[in-house]
This record gives C-alpha cells, sequence and structure tokens, in this order.
C-alpha cells in the first residue's frame, strides 16, 4: 500500500490516498478526508501491456462500511462503455495510451515501468469526466507528455524526475516523480486542479507499507471511523 496526502498547491483541502496492489494488474485506491465518515473506492484492472484502465468501479463508502456504486467503465474493443449515476454513456478510443487524472495517475507507474527507454519523452492521452458539463461528460482532455529531468533525491527516495504537462493539462506544466527501482509513484505537483475543491494538486507520499487483503480492509474502516 503506498499512501499519499493530497492538496493544493497553498496546502489546503488536504486529503489522504491510499493505493493498493491487490494482485498483478488490479489497483484499489482509497480516497478520503481525516474525520469526515466516507470516502471514495476505486478499483481497477489495467491492461498487462499497455497498462490502459479495461475496467473500473467507483463505490462510495460510509463510516459503517456500506458501498454504493457510483460509476463504472469496462473496455471494449476500441470503445468504453460507462456508467455515471445511472447515465449510460460510451466513448470512442483513438490514441493507443491513456490515463486518468481524477484517478491520481494511479496508472502511470505501471505505464512507466514498461518503458525500455525510461529518458525518452512519453507521450498518452488523458481521459476523465468533465463535470463542468451537466450532466457530466467523459471526454479526451487532449495529450499528456512526460519529459525526463534527471535522476533525484526526492522525499529521502532515490527518484526518476519528469516534467509533466500538454494539452490535455490545459497547456500547464507541472512535476512529476517515480521510484528509481520499482517505480511506483513518489507524488506530482501541478498547476491545475483534477475535481472541485482543487485548483492544483501536490501529491506527497507518506509511507508504504505492506499489507494483506484482511488488513487493507481494516485499514479502510480504521480511516471512516476516525473523528
Amino acid at each position: 500500500m503506498r499512501w499519499y496526502e493530497k492538496s493544493n498547491l497553498d496546502g489546503s483541502n488536504a486529503a489522504f490516498i491510499a493505493v493498493y496492489f491487490p494482485a498483478k494488474n488490479h489497483i484499489e485506491s482509497f480516497k478520503w478526508h481525516s474525520g469526515a465518515g466516507r470516502a471514495t473506492l476505486v478499483r481497477a484492472v489495467t491492461h498487462p501491456l499497455t497498462n490502459n484502465v479495461t475496467s473500473f468501479v467507483v463505490y462510495r463508502l460510509n463510516a459503517q462500511g456500506e458501498q454504493r456504486q457510483t460509476a463504472s467503465l469496462l473496455a471494449h474493443d476500441g470503445y468504453l462503455q460507462i456508467e455515471l449515476n445511472a447515465q449510460q454513456m460510451q466513448f470512442a478510443l483513438g490514441g493507443q495510451y491513456w490515463h486518468s487524472y481524477d484517478f491520481d495517475f494511479a496508472s502511470l507507474s505501471g505505464f512507466v515501468a514498461h518503458k525500455a527507454d525510461k529518458q525518452s519523452t512519453m507521450t498518452f492521452e488523458r481521459l476523465d469526466f468533465d463535470f463542468r458539463q451537466k450532466p457530466g461528460q467523459f471526454k479526451s482532455f487532449g495529450e499528456v507528455q512526460l519529459q525526463f529531468i534527471g535522476e533525484v533525491q526526492r522525499d529521502g527516495r532515490d527518484s526518476l524526475h519528469y516534467r509533466i504537462g500538454g494539452v490535455g493539462l490545459s497547456g500547464k506544466q507541472g512535476d512529476i516523480w517515480f521510484d528509481k527501482q520499482r517505480h511506483g509513484l513518489i507524488g506530482y505537483v501541478i498547476p491545475l486542479g483534477d475535481e472541485p475543491g482543487y485548483d492544483s494538486v501536490r501529491l506527497r507520499l507518506l509511507d508504504v507499507q505492506t499489507l494483506e487483503p484482511s488488513a487493507w480492509q481494516a485499514f479502510q474502516m480504521q480511516q471512516l471511523q476516525t473523528h
């Protein structure tokens, strides 16, 4: 499990994200504000070669551990089938690689790990829900580039530092770091928000733990019930 703090660049609206890998190509992301008594859980599966998300299900959780499904996505040949609050939609896939900023770029570590040349510029398409439209629509925001900057120390870890930006981030430029050995996401600083309450995002790795599935479930309940 990788435990992160997320906030605006000025430190406001601090929240937490725990990312767990229950099996190969499976990702679970648990997001919460301390003391809120509710959280969002995303269960995703990624493609073994492209690391694109091939399916995900989004749940809202409460302090009693009850789950309510709010969204889902399933990849088919050439398109995505999406459900958002009972609204059905299809999205035609264009680019070879895509990742979601609203998913906190949780699938990007696998994308970087599979690249033979870590110092080359990498390009992917950003696909996300656009909640500025009513009802919300799933869309392409455009391409995002990762440009290698160098090997650095970030939060005490040997890291690969990239500049991240492009049309898919509204022309903004930020920075992102991955663990040099295992390529896990260490964090990023991006001057563009990814969801309501954020006009920018700073993601910072707090801790890395090895948890059994039962301990992962217990961790979620502990955070939901902490006041």
